[in-house]
């Protein structure tokens, strides 16, 4: 496992994202750390599948880590979903994220696209009661640099 993931990630990426959800929690870090490089490549859809739907919580806490690697915009509606969680750590580790999201999201040029604000507006509408204090007001000032 980890020698597949050291000498060709991009070709094992799907076999790698596949192994997450492995029973043993060594494995599922093992692919986590592997994929860790090559993150923002995983599709989104497959981690937040992960988070939602898996029994384990180092699988969901695996997949959560991969998202905060993912493009700047493309991860905050899944972040804010997962604030609104009954995990208690992963809803930290979410909230964690959004915070230090806020703090330097300044630092790259990297610009929402309107399918990223419009993704982000309507998990603001869901899981905002979910969220750190003043976090929602925050991204809205954000996003109204962008879209007015």
């Amino acid at each position: 496992m980890y020698a597949i993931g050291k000498l060709d990630v991009e070709g094992q990426l799907e076999k790698l994202v596949g192994i997450l959800p492995d029973e043993k929690p060594s494995v599922s870090r093992a692919a986590m750390k592997s994929l860790l490089p090559k993150a923002r490549y995983i599709p989104l859809a497959d981690l937040e599948r992960l988070v939602a739907s898996s029994v384990n919580y180092y699988i969901r806490r695996n997949a959560l880590t991969l998202i905060l690697h993912a493009d700047k915009w493309k991860k905050i509606p899944i972040l804010l979903e997962a604030c609104a969680g009954k995990e208690a750590r992963l809803v930290e580790q979410a909230a964690r994220a959004l915070r230090d999201w806020l703090v330097n999201y300044n630092s790259s040029f990297a610009e929402p696209t309107r399918e990223d604000f419009e993704k982000i507006q309507t998990a603001l509408g869901k899981f905002e009661k979910a969220l750190p204090h003043k976090f929602a007001d925050d991204l809205r000032a954000c996003l109204k640099i962008y879209f007015k």
